[in-house]
C-alpha cells in the first residue's frame, strides 16, 4: 500500500521512499562567524518520509541514510530525495 501525503504527484514503486531531506544548517566558526559558502556544506543524511511503498516506514517518519544515497527531483520548487529501502539505515523512533 502506497503511504503519501495527499498534495504529493508521486507514488514511488515497490521498495522506494521519497523523502524531504533536514534543512541545512547555518556553520558557525568558533568566533562567531557565519559560513556563507555552501560549497562548505554537508549534504544532510536525514529527513522525513513523505511517500513510501513496500517499505518498513510510512508517511511521517524521520529517517537516516546513508550518505551519498538516493536521486534527486525537484517537484514544484521543492527538492526531494527518493531513495530504496537499502538506502535507510534507521527510523528515528521519538
Amino acid at each position: 500500500m502506497i503511504e503519501t501525503r495527499p498534495e504529493l504527484a508521486l507514488a514511488p514503486l515497490e521498495g522506494r521512499v521519497i523523502v524531504r531531506q533536514d534543512e541545512v544548517s547555518e556553520q558557525v566558526t568558533e568566533s562567531g562567524v557565519v559560513a556563507a559558502l555552501a560549497a562548505n556544506r554537508e549534504r544532510p543524511n536525514s529527513g522525513m518520509v513523505i511517500a513510501a511503498n513496500g517499505v518498513p516506514v510510512i508517511y511521517g517518519d524521520k529517517v537516516i541514510f546513508s550518505k551519498y544515497a538516493g536521486h534527486e527531483i525537484s517537484l514544484n520548487g521543492e527538492v526531494l530525495l527518493v531513495l530504496r529501502e537499502s538506502d535507510i539505515l534507521t527510523k528515528v523512533l521519538e
